[in-house]
């Protein structure tokens, strides 16, 4: 898809994003629908007919006509377009369709409406005989959740920023690749309790350092330096911060750094994706507890890593339950425990099927940490793949940026399980990237995932799919075993 933005009308429309925009109001499109517009708009006022879209939009794949109305019928609701007495798109009677507003290809656009694009790069460890990674990696993930608190920024995810931790291209190769403009990077220097934090932004446009800051104090001065960081960025661009968004950068918990470094460490433990990280995990947040006493930020961890063990090994109710009982607990202590709400959600999606629920807590986890990529993910699983509404789970997908959340650490967690498996297919097939759905889709069935009436007809999401020969051949295939399975 061009990666070039573009004015129809009064609206802009980024193809990248799958997404219009106009008045501070956005709509999402499927892909297949931009595609269309885009073929459209790169002829504007020409006709383009039926077999030249077809052709374009779904090269080598016989569909049918009907997938081609669809598209034209999300564009025309997008731009709230009347057929009858159409001004953007136009049906041309026995040939096909033309747009008949106004085009203008054109850069991204710059406005006081317009987020500004940053992406914060893994802090680096410099710390005399290294060991400290874990505590830039907490650096790293505190300085995005509170710039994403920032309506006027729009910050890469946690997941896609860490993927750079050991990329060779410079800092403003990568910003442009990622199409933001800034770029936050930073190091720490910690000794004992001294610590040294050095951040700098960088203009991947211009080329050029836009602020620069170092700070030393204590390992009890953390948070406090990463509040600094972040109104520091906000000066350097000139941002007005809100009322609401001036409170959550003050208004954090703030705890004793004993608790903070024992959830920093037990938080490494379980991004390994093993069940020795997480049982690493687990000892070292029970220890944590016994040795402050309640602290929502240790219980919220320990629910997490509760619910990772409950994918990883055989004991699934018992953590299950453990996991529900902390992050109750901590929300007892913090209402506004992001991680808390994301555990309790979990839970009531994959244990107690309550996906109502589920939703309401993942919201709320999303509302109190936009760039967490777990809320993100698993709010849009819950949409796609238990309430059958695609169209909310789309917009969540591209803030997560979908196929850079499925790093090898995720991978070989959700490829042990054939429902996660199917859950990832169905996302990916939603999004058409249909060599993926399908490689999440045979390994299901490989894992066996045989329900064949859901994979065949009642998953709607997969109809993209279906006519793919490859699709057909595994079809054929999960039938032979749905029906050879003895009930």
């Amino acid at each position: 898809m061009p990666e070039e933005e573009l004015r129809i009308g009064d609206w802009w429309v980024r193809p990248r994003l799958s997404r219009l925009e106009r008045g501070g109001r956005a709509v999402h499109l499927r892909p297949k629908s931009m595609e269309v517009l885009v073929f459209l708009a790169r002829r504007p006022g020409q006709v383009a007919t039926r077999s030249e879209l077809l052709e374009a939009v779904w090269p080598g794949v016989n569909v049918a006509e009907e997938g081609l109305t669809r598209c034209v019928a999300d564009i025309r609701e997008a731009f709230e377009d009347e057929p009858a007495q159409p001004a953007f798109v136009e049906t041309v009677a026995k040939r096909g369709y033309r747009l008949i507003a106004p085009v203008e290809w054109t850069a991204e656009p710059e406005g006081p409406s317009a987020p500004l694009g940053l992406v914060v790069l893994p802090f680096r460890d410099f710390s005399p005989g290294g060991g400290q990674e874990y505590f830039a990696d907490g650096l790293t993930e505190q300085a995005i959740a509170d710039l994403s608190q920032i309506r006027r920024l729009r910050v890469i995810s946690r997941t896609s920023a860490m993927r750079l931790k050991h990329a060779t291209a410079d800092v403003g190769a990568i910003a442009r690749d990622l199409r933001v403009r800034y770029a936050l990077e930073g190091s720490l220097r910690r000794s004992g309790d001294e610590v040294r934090i050095t951040a700098q932004l960088i203009d991947a446009r211009a080329d050029d350092h836009v602020w620069a800051e170092t700070y030393v104090g204590t390992v009890g001065d953390v948070l406090d330096i990463q509040e600094k960081v972040s109104r520091s960025i906000v000066e350097a661009l000139r941002l007005k911060l809100t009322e609401h968004e001036d409170g959550r950068l003050a208004r954090r918990s703030a705890p004793d750094f004993p608790i903070l470094d024992c959830y920093l460490r037990a938080r490494a433990a379980i991004n390994e994706f093993t069940a020795e990280g997480v049982d690493r995990a687990i000892a070292l947040l029970e220890s944590g507890l016994e040795t402050a006493g309640p602290s929502p930020t240790l219980l919220a961890g320990l629910g997490f890593a509760h619910f990772q063990r409950a994918n990883l090994t055989p004991r699934r109710e018992a953590d299950f339950a453990e996991a529900r009982r902390h992050a109750e607990a901590a929300l007892r202590l913090d209402p506004d425990s992001a991680q808390a709400r994301l555990v309790l959600g979990l839970v009531l999606m994959v244990f107690d099927g309550r996906q109502q629920e589920s939703v309401r807590s993942l919201k709320r986890a999303l509302a109190l940490a936009p760039a967490d990529p777990d809320a993100l993910f698993w709010l849009a699983v819950a949409y796609a793949n238990y309430a059958g509404r695609g169209g909310a789970a789309l917009p969540l997908a591209e803030r997560d940026r979908v196929p850079e959340v499925l790093t090898p650490e995720f991978t070989a967690l959700a490829r042990r399980g054939p429902h996660f498996s199917w859950q990832v297919a169905s996302l990916l097939a939603r999004l058409d990237l249909r060599d993926a759905a399908l490689d999440w889709l045979e390994n299901a069935v490989g894992r066996g995932f045989v329900n064949y009436p859901l994979l065949r007809y009642h998953d709607p999401f997969l109809a993209p799919l279906r006519p793919e020969p490859r699709c057909e051949r595994l079809l054929r295939r999960v039938a032979r075993e749905w029906e050879a399975f003895e009930v």
